[in-house]
């Protein structure tokens, strides 16, 4: 433990990461002496600017694609927005859609993030990444265009459902209920009792509350400045690139894996 302490505060040192906050660990056998960790030192997170990205990175070996594109989201679970938000996403994930249906992509996902405060839409083993990524464009305007064709009752009842139900199997033994218990900590929610409240803003939620957060925050995946990442076949990168720019007039770099990397505080 030693030597991995030393090596973490070389490298936070070297880095100028800025590392103020203590974990601590108080010994109640001994007077209630406290006792710092230094390898468990959270790191202290720096304000940065949301930025477009909008790269390609080719990668040797690699078959299918895959493609990442982040909107941010603010907002924690106790958010009046997150029980909304979250069921939007369950709402998206109901049903197989054209993306799978057409062969576009065999995975797909819209969740939130709410540690890094992003909403993210993805595709994995995409065979038509950029098409699969239209697709899903087509579904946000088809949801702007008729809201309440896309946002039901049943929609919304079952989206409540799938939260209900994964509230519930995720506490169906004593070791599940104490280690969910210590993941409401980290998730900011100190007791289980504050997770049930969560279950009844689920139960609560309304078609009016959805739409609203489809216009305050999934509104933002159509607009031309993007967070876009794709891994792609190295085969497939200039056709990918046209085709990006044809039919959704997104400009795509190409970029060596190698090349991504930033150094921090680098002077």
């Amino acid at each position: 433990v030693s030597k991995i302490s030393d090596t973490w505060a070389q490298y936070v040192s070297q880095c100028k990461l800025p590392c103020e906050k203590k974990r601590k660990h108080i010994d109640t056998d001994n007077g209630e002496s406290v006792h710092y960790l230094p390898y468990f030192q959270p790191l202290e997170r720096t304000p940065t600017v949301w930025s477009p990205v909008m790269i390609q990175i080719p990668m040797k070996g690699q078959d299918s694609n895959t493609l990442l594109q982040y909107v941010p989201l603010q907002i924690n679970f106790k958010h009046p927005d997150f029980a909304p938000v979250a069921l939007l996403c369950d709402i998206f994930h109901s049903k197989e859609g054209e993306i799978r249906t057409k062969g576009y992509a065999y995975g797909f996902s819209l969740n939130l993030d709410i540690v890094r405060g992003v909403l993210i839409f993805g595709l994995t083993e995409a065979t038509s990444p950029v098409k699969a990524l239209n697709e899903f464009y087509k579904w946000l305007q088809r949801l702007e265009a008729d809201p309440h064709k896309v946002i039901t009752q049943f929609a919304l009842e079952t989206a409540c459902s799938t939260e209900v139900y994964d509230y519930f199997s995720t506490k169906c033994t004593p070791t599940d209920v104490i280690s969910e218990n210590v993941t409401t900590l980290f998730k900011g929610l100190p007791n289980l009792q504050e997770s049930l409240v969560l279950l009844d803003r689920y139960k609560n939620c309304t078609i009016e509350l959805v739409i609203e957060c489809y216009y305050r925050y999934f509104k933002k995946f159509l607009e031309p400045q993007k967070l876009l990442v794709l891994t792609t076949n190295p085969n497939s990168c200039e056709s990918i690139q046209s085709e990006m720019k044809s039919l959704l007039d997104v400009d795509l770099n190409i970029v060596d894996f190698q090349d991504i990397w930033i150094d921090y505080n680098k002077d």
